[in-house]
């Protein structure tokens, strides 16, 4: 099979169906009327003063990593 073949193959079964691109595309719209996306911190904001738990539970404040130079926050959604 041709790479182009092979791409339109996996193109074609990734594409979900009508009823649920629909769902998806309504949901994206409410997403973008709500004015959601336009509070979303972009790269070099500053950082809220938090304090999270890190990959070991101990809770780590954003504050004190800080005050020794940048921090990079990772939002892990979950284990399965």
């Amino acid at each position: 099979m041709y790479l182009q073949e092979h791409l339109t193959a996996i193109k074609a079964k990734s594409n979900p169906p009508e009823e649920i691109a629909e769902v998806m595309k309504r949901c994206k719209d409410d997403l973008a009327a709500s004015g959601l996306a336009d509070k979303i911190p972009q790269a070099g904001s500053p950082a809220p003063e938090i304090i999270l738990p890190n990959i070991y539970g101990d809770m780590v404040d954003a504050k004190k990593i800080l005050s020794r130079g940048p921090l990079v926050l990772h939002f892990y959604r979950g284990g399965w």
